[in-house]
């Protein structure tokens, strides 16, 4: 039997990004790990998961930051 591994949205991919603590993109957001510039770090792991290949790419990671902030922020 195949295992169905639920498609993510770009968005979600962010937010349950784990780094190398293995807390998760939010988890570390509302524990005030993300550092002095959390704009930053999500930009590096958008980057990241997203890589950029021309330059509208820029502006789609760009806007995906700006909803994952504002997500974060509710």
């Amino acid at each position: 039997m195949k295992n169905k591994a639920k498609e993510q949205t770009p968005l979600e991919a962010i937010l349950s990004f784990k780094n190398w603590t293995g807390l998760n993109t939010r988890e570390l957001w509302n524990a005030g790990r993300l550092g002095n510039h959390p704009g930053e770090y999500l930009m590096s792991i958008t980057s990241e998961l997203f890589p950029i290949r021309k330059v509208s790419d820029i502006e789609k990671r760009n806007a995906l930051v700006a909803k994952a902030i504002e997500e974060l922020n509710k």
